[in-house]
């Protein structure tokens, strides 16, 4: 993990697997198409088993984690494909099960009733509790968002994030390079098959 980056590429520089395409005599285009596939495959794989470890850490929402994942799709003129996750600053911290959720009015609510602090539930394993180091949290609507701010020290705010998902997965780096392995042979295989299946039904 480096400048909370997560990234893992695929390509077609297996020896061995040019060894195989060359055994069955396909054609460059063939083989390029089936690489691309197999590529593009294992890519939605990793994305999901990212999200299933993420998941698995954090309350955020899955569709907050899917769209902090990039993928970079192989065509048959460029057999490469990459995932990677770039997520700096963080997931806002609105989308770890927030409470209050809501924009609250203090209309005609005597001050000492008001209760303004929101608390979180960042880790499914964890316990609920007020993260700030700067102020108290409050829910407001800005630009159409909804995000949990703090004011500063210059009375503006300051919009609070947790953590990444890219701490999420770390650790765990070397399991989804290892699913992606796996992954990409199994279903260069199946493409494999496929190709010649059509090829001896001529």
């Amino acid at each position: 993990m480096k400048n909370n980056v997560i990234q893992i590429k695929l390509d077609n520089a297996n020896e061995e697997v040019q060894k195989m395409f060359n055994a069955f005599e396909l054609l460059p285009k063939e083989i390029n198409t089936a690489q691309a596939r197999a590529i593009n495959r294992t890519l939605q794989a990793i994305q999901s088993q990212a999200i299933k470890i993420a998941k698995n850490e954090y309350t955020a929402p899955t569709q907050n984690l899917k769209k902090r994942i990039r993928l970079e799709k192989a065509t048959t003129q460029r057999i490469q494909g990459n995932f990677a996750i770039r997520d700096k600053p963080g997931i806002g911290l609105i989308h770890f099960a927030p409470s209050p959720a809501k924009v609250l009015s203090w209309k005609g609510i005597a001050p000492k009733n008001r209760k303004k602090v929101v608390s979180n539930k960042v880790h499914r394993a964890g316990k609920r509790k007020i993260y700030n180091t700067k102020g108290t949290p409050f829910v407001a609507k800005v630009n159409n968002g909804k995000h949990i701010f703090v004011r500063n020290s210059q009375n503006k705010l300051e919009r609070l994030f947790g953590p990444s998902l890219v701490y999420a997965l770390y650790g765990n780096s070397r399991e989804l390079e290892d699913h992606a392995k796996k992954t990409y042979q199994k279903r260069l295989e199946h493409e494999l098959d496929f190709i010649l299946s059509k090829k001896n039904a001529k």
